[in-house]
């Protein structure tokens, strides 16, 4: 029963740990998008 329990939370924490890095590459993306549109074209 514990051994389910602790599966249950690991894959918990994965699925956290994936959206968060997700949510980074999300953000990573836009901001390098933003910071591309506000630089004067060379």
């Amino acid at each position: 029963m514990k051994s389910a329990t602790w599966a249950a939370i690991i894959i918990a924490v994965n699925d956290i740990w994936s959206l968060a890095a997700l949510a980074l590459l999300i953000v990573g993306e836009i901001t390098l998008a933003y910071l591309n549109a506000k630089k004067p074209k060379r």
